[in-house]
């Protein structure tokens, strides 16, 4: 049962993430000012992933008792925030230059 937990507590995290990340490049125009979708989008989705990880895991650890959980939270949320931009904008820039290196594309989504 707990896999199932964390199937679905990713494939929303993402799907979150991934529409968070739309809404800054499409509906605040931040995609007409920088060609760099991948910068704009990655560090949403990177941080929706990373608080989703970090909130699944400790409401699984204590499901009886989600007013501590959510108590014993706020650090590791906010440590998840700052890694989430962190990776986020690196794999972001990575992506932009492996293309702008003119790589085969296949190569450049699989790594």
């Amino acid at each position: 049962m707990r896999h199932y937990l964390y199937v679905i507590a990713g494939i929303t995290s993402a799907l979150i993430g991934w529409n968070i990340g739309e809404i800054f490049a499409t509906d605040l125009g931040l995609l007409q000012q920088a060609q760099m979708k991948e910068v704009i989008i990655f560090p949403p989705v990177a941080i929706s992933l990373a608080i989703g990880m970090v909130l699944n895991e400790i409401f699984i650890s204590n499901p009886t008792r989600p007013t501590l959980c959510i108590r014993k939270a706020l650090i590791p949320v906010c440590l998840a925030l700052g890694l989430g931009i962190v990776f986020g904008l690196i794999g972001g820039v990575l992506y932009q230059l492996l293309f702008y290196l003119e790589q085969p594309p296949f190569l450049v989504r699989i790594l």
